[in-house]
């Protein structure tokens, strides 16, 4: 939990519904329980701005290069090794098995697609990961702004821990601007940035990402196509909770816009 409590106590006390303020103070006030802060805009902040005629929620909405999302994905299941060994053995096999470049270039697209429905509303704010890190001032004192709450230095004292792609530095506090671009620099194959770019296309190119010339093999391809399923089915397995039925889970993995 990297951000001061006084100021999760600030917005809290904002939050006109009792609901909505039981639900703020569990998960995110503690630090053990689910950390809504990293889950997608569709999932929970929608809910939240559809009810009530009234609702004066704010939505800060996170937009991050596709490619970086993917790679980051992609090795979140090493996070028992870099830092965080109180993540149990079955949620690092549930998050191996959960990535493919086709579902989460999927999920991405979805989350823009939702988020671009409130383009227009005063309750949502988009702010870009890349300008976060390196205009961190400038883009925290803008949320600070929208979220009617005094800025303060001690917000940009950011602890560097929580990478997929790299261990926890517990006594590093700073914005860590090196976590832009990664995927430049290796992580991924060529056939995934090839399939990322080719489902998020369209909102690569609407949020000014650039796309690159890439040269795959299709054999390699092919052979993505034919591992999808495979984790799709024992994705399945892994997560019947959090799913009504298999049909649900092809309508969240597949059939996401």
């Amino acid at each position: 939990n990297n951000v001061p409590k006084k100021y999760l106590n600030s917005s809290a006390r904002k939050i006109n519904n009792k609901k909505k303020v039981k639900f703020f103070k569990k998960y995110i006030l503690n630090p053990n329980e689910l950390n809504v802060k990293a889950q997608s805009f569709m999932n929970w902040q929608i809910p939240i701005l559809t009810e009530g005629e009234n609702n004066n929620a704010r939505i800060i909405n996170m937009i991050r290069d596709p490619r970086d999302v993917l790679l980051s994905q992609k090795h979140k299941w090493r996070r028992r090794s870099y830092g965080a060994p109180l993540i149990p053995f079955r949620e690092s096999v549930r998050s191996f098995f959960n990535y493919h470049p086709i579902t989460i270039s999927k999920i991405w697209n979805s989350c823009i697609s939702q988020a671009n429905l409130y383009n227009n509303d005063d309750r949502v704010k988009t702010v870009y990961f890349e300008s976060l890190l390196t205009k961190p001032k400038e883009t925290v004192s803008e949320i600070c702004d929208f979220i009617d709450i005094e800025f303060s230095e001690e917000m940009l004292e950011v602890r560097n821990i929580g990478s997929s792609n790299m261990k926890d530095e517990e006594l590093v506090y700073n914005i860590d601007k090196s976590k832009i671009g990664k995927w430049k620099l290796g992580g991924l194959t060529n056939e995934e940035i090839y399939i990322n770019q080719k489902i998020c296309k369209q909102y690569i190119r609407q949020h000014k990402y650039k796309l690159v010339e890439i040269k795959c093999s299709y054999f390699l391809l092919f052979l993505q196509m034919i591992i999808f399923p495979i984790k799709i089915i024992i994705s399945f397995m892994l997560n019947f909770r959090r799913f009504k039925s298999f049909k649900d889970l092809i309508n969240k993995r597949l059939l996401v816009k």
